[in-house]
């Protein structure tokens, strides 16, 4: 303010290193995320060698991937492929991937996950020699297996055996406006403190269409049948499948815990996956006031 509106006339050599450290000073123009992401970069190679690896640029990453675009996953690695056609320096690459790789892998906003899986499967190993290759390799496992059923892609179909009467059924097979799909271990003691959250939901929700599928991923159903018969619980909404087949579910989904939770509309379109129980219930509610149900 001081130096006065022409300030970037004046002094031409601050501005590229004042975008870096002071972005938020900045107007970036564009009606699109991809012509503002191509904007925003401005350390050039060569450039600022002080600043490589430095809290400036983590800040400056934060501040326009926090800030400046929608928090849609697409929008983001859009963004990510744009900027990185600008970022050639080898120190400043490896970096930039580390930032954005925990950023994303850490985050708890809803789709973020498959931002880490789209980075991490959509450039080259040689962007992430900043960690040992086993830790590399770990972080190809992980995206794969989030990537089996990412959040906005269609949950894959297996066959399950209803508790109740031990007909068979298939996920495309069930109904429902919405579906609340949660693999379980019914001795485990996450899972009893979490399912009279699921009831609760479950209660509130059925003349809004949501459907229960609580699968259990034990072999037998040695706890399961106490375990629903102790609590009162409706055995209609119980599924198992104990044989490991092609079709089986561990197969198709990630399940390194439980409970596993996934939210499916009517065509299986999974619209949250991972939601903490006591959350479910008001994520179902921003559901249905959006959709006027």
């Amino acid at each position: 303010i001081e130096l006065g509106e022409d300030w970037k006339d004046k002094y031409p050599d601050a501005v590229s290193l004042l975008r870096v450290v002071f972005p938020q000073v900045f107007s970036f123009e564009g009606k699109t995320h991809r012509a503002v992401a191509s904007q925003y970069w401005d350390l050039k190679d060569g450039q600022y060698v002080f600043l490589k690896n430095s809290p400036f640029v983590r800040q400056y990453l934060n501040n326009f991937y926090d800030k400046m675009i929608s928090q849609h996953y697409d929008s983001i690695f859009r963004c990510v492929e744009v900027q990185m056609q600008f970022v050639k320096d080898l120190d400043v690459r490896p970096f930039y991937f580390s930032v954005l790789t925990n950023k994303y892998e850490t985050s708890k906003i809803l789709g973020h996950e498959n931002v880490f899986a789209d980075i991490v499967k959509g450039f080259p190993a040689a962007d992430f020699q900043w960690v040992e290759d086993s830790v590399y390799q770990k972080l190809v496992e992980k995206s794969d297996k989030i990537r089996l059923n990412p959040v906005g892609g269609v949950a894959k179909s297996f066959r399950i055996r209803s508790l109740k009467d031990n007909s068979t059924k298939s996920l495309n097979g069930i109904f429902g406006i919405y579906k609340l799909l949660v693999f379980f271990d019914s001795d485990c003691g996450h899972c009893k403190e979490a399912m009279p959250f699921y009831m609760e939901v479950v209660d509130q929700f059925k003349n809004n269409g949501l459907v229960p599928i609580f699968i259990t991923v034990e072999l037998t159903n040695e706890f399961l049948d106490d375990f629903v018969e102790s609590r009162g619980y409706d055995a209609s909404n119980f599924y198992y499948h104990h044989e490991v087949t092609q079709d089986d579910f561990r197969l198709k989904y990630d399940i390194p815990s439980t409970p596993q939770v996934y939210i499916l509309d009517s065509s299986n379109k999974i619209l949250a996956k991972n939601i903490p129980a006591k959350e479910i219930k008001d994520y179902l509610s921003y559901l249905v006031n959006q959709g006027g149900n």
